[in-house]
């Protein structure tokens, strides 16, 4: 941001560079007409500061040559007069002048001058245009981009709206007067009638008709707001900052608000970090602790006749001592915050690579099949924390199925609406899905409702109730969630639901409305 002030009295250009300095903002100094005249013919001045009069001219006589240069009309202009002065507050304001403040209250112009600073900030957002004339969708993108905006351009109401569908969006533009008998107002439609934080993005019209009617039928349709043709630079920026900024404050409301009404997310959670904080405590020393026995075991057999019965006893030391080792392992696993090898996958690949070991961990008599979607969106996370938990997943299918029977992987692209996002702990938006499905036993509610609980197991002494909450932990340590749908005797399905993080409109998605599977 920059300032142009225009004074004569040291004292107060002293008082007005200290504020703006203090704010780290750029500023200039004109003390005559001429010199602002040519400044601002030069250069892009984002606020100016006058006084009341200056040598022979007065602050509206400088503001009515200031408004007739290209690009001034809208700028703020700010008139800092003494409060000995007496003045028509509102004759002023009628002639072009933003505000009037008394030079004895700086911290009321510093107030000002630091809303105005925000204003100039990047805004940082995605946002969908409509707009089929090149000329005027030009020249909408390249305000736009001076603020960081980056935006998705559709030239007709379908391919604006799958744009829609399958991205994330914080504000809609739409011409309301298309050619080939479009209109605008078939996209605001489409938009209106889908359901939660979806349904509710903020839409900004732009029509070349100010009359009431046409503003109150496009209220009534569903717009947010909108602006008139010939569209004007600074009450575009400032009509998409305020709507753009509205909608990320109602969003990170909805997530705070889903989180908090997540009972059984904050339940596991508390689980976890109970257990996180045990074995964090106690792992390494007793890590150690399986050291000595293994090593000391390891010795005493190099001793001891291999036909022996001290010999026998011996291995079985050394065999519970390893498996206490791994179940260490496995508790710091799932109890960890982060991955630390986090990286851009494709998680078909991942699977493809996976094929062998999944298939000899389901045995000879378990039917696997390979259900992945074409042009799998990317996604973040640890590929061998995934394929651990596929892993995980699998025995978990066999032994429901007791070594017989169909166990289906499948990937897909899918896109959550609020409601059904909020009912399994996320926030709506893009998702790769990778579900695992197998036609065993089931679970009874009970069961289902603690599946995911550390210890908890029903394989008895073959399981250690681990294996499912290292798939629970790794899910929320890549941002997304797994959740489980089961019934007696009718098989059980698992969904692992991961954010995705490269946006392709070409890459085919299913948008789910409500309900969390698809049997």
């Amino acid at each position: 941001m920059k300032t142009l002030i225009v004074e004569r009295s040291i004292t107060f250009i002293e008082m007005l560079t200290r504020m703006l300095e203090d704010q780290k903002i750029d500023y200039q100094v004109a003390s005559s007409s001429d010199q602002v005249i040519e400044i601002l013919s030069t250069e892009k001045i984002d606020l100016i500061f006058v006084p009341l009069y200056l040598n022979d001219i007065s602050a509206i006589e400088l503001t009515a040559k200031i408004r007739k240069i290209e690009g001034c009309k809208y700028i703020p202009i700010l008139l800092l007069t003494s409060g000995t002065k007496k003045m028509d507050s509102i004759e002023v304001l009628k002639n072009g002048i933003t505000d009037v403040f008394e030079k004895e209250r700086i911290n009321e112009v510093s107030n000002f001058v630091s809303r105005i600073s925000k204003n100039n900030e990047n805004i940082s957002a995605n946002v969908l245009l409509l707009e089929d004339t090149k000329s005027h969708s030009d020249y909408l993108v390249s305000v736009l981009q001076q603020y960081d905006i980056k935006t998705t351009v559709a030239d007709n109401v379908e391919d604006a709206f799958q744009f829609f569908l399958s991205n994330h969006y914080s504000l809609v533009i739409t011409d309301i007067v298309l050619d080939y008998g479009q209109t605008g107002t078939a996209l605001i439609n489409k938009i209106r009638r889908l359901d939660g934080i979806k349904g509710d993005v903020p839409i900004l019209a732009i029509t070349a008709y100010d009359d009431s009617a046409r503003r109150i039928s496009l209220y009534h349709l569903g717009i947010s707001d909108y602006i008139q043709k010939p569209v004007i630079e600074e009450e575009l920026t400032s009509r998409v900052r305020n709507l753009i900024n509205n909608h990320k404050s109602l969003e990170r409301e909805i997530d705070f608000k889903s989180y908090l009404n997540s009972e059984e997310t904050i339940r596991r959670t508390l689980k976890l970090e109970a257990v996180g904080k045990l074995t964090g405590g106690i792992a390494h020393d007793f890590n150690n602790l399986l050291g000595v026995v293994i090593g000391y075991t390891e010795l005493l057999k190099n001793e001891i006749d291999v036909s022996s019965k001290s010999y026998e006893y011996l291995k079985i030391i050394e065999d519970s001592s390893i498996r206490g080792a791994k179940l260490i392992k496995q508790l710091l696993s799932f109890t960890r915050k982060k991955s630390f090898n986090q990286e851009i996958v494709n998680l078909n690949t991942v699977i493809k690579e996976s094929k062998e070991i999944i298939t000899n961990v389901a045995t000879d008599d378990v039917f696997v099949k390979f259900d992945l979607t074409k042009d799998l969106w990317d996604v973040y996370l640890d590929s061998n924390d995934f394929e651990h938990a596929i892993i995980n997943m699998c025995i978990n299918a066999k032994y429901a199925m007791n070594n017989i029977g169909d166990l289906v992987i499948s990937s897909e692209n899918v896109y959550l609406t609020s409601n059904s996002a909020e009912a399994i702990g996320l926030s709506s938006g893009d998702y790769v899905r990778i579900s695992v499905e197998d036609n065993g036993c089931g679970m009874d509610s009970v069961t289902r409702s603690r599946v995911f609980d550390p210890f908890f197991t029903t394989k008895g002494d073959k399981g250690t109730g681990l294996g499912l909450s290292q798939v629970y932990g790794f899910a929320q340590r890549s941002n997304g969630t797994v959740v489980v749908e089961s019934y007696l005797a009718k098989g059980s399905r698992f969904d692992m639901y991961f954010p995705r993080v490269k946006v392709s409109s070409h890459k085919k998605v299913r948008t789910i409305e409500s309900g969390l599977v698809d049997k």
